[in-house]
């Protein structure tokens, strides 16, 4: 283990977590997501939150219209067809 520097820490330092090659992917994967579906929305999503699940992807948020919403799912679907998308973004009005 002392050969490999990153495993190995100082005295007295916190050592911290290396991020795995997956999670850097993961992150990507999920920023890619956040960018299509504010295009396709035109930003009209609130909050917006995309989690990774085995076999899903979950969309969070909030917007003004059920066609937002829809618009939102959509998106998802065409950046990743096959997958299961989950969408859980809510309709609420904004107070004026």
């Amino acid at each position: 283990m002392a050969d490999n520097p990153s495993l190995v820490a100082e005295p007295g330092a916190a050592q911290s977590p290396q991020p795995s090659e997956h999670s850097i992917e993961q992150r990507r994967l999920i920023t890619r997501i956040k960018r299509v579906v504010r295009r396709h929305t035109s930003g009209g999503i609130r909050e917006l939150a995309v989690e990774l699940e085995t076999g899903s992807v979950r969309l969070r948020g909030r917007c003004n219209s059920f066609y937002c919403k829809q618009m939102a799912q959509q998106a998802a679907m065409n950046f990743l067809p096959g997958e299961t998308i989950v969408n859980e973004i809510e309709v609420t009005r904004v107070p004026r």
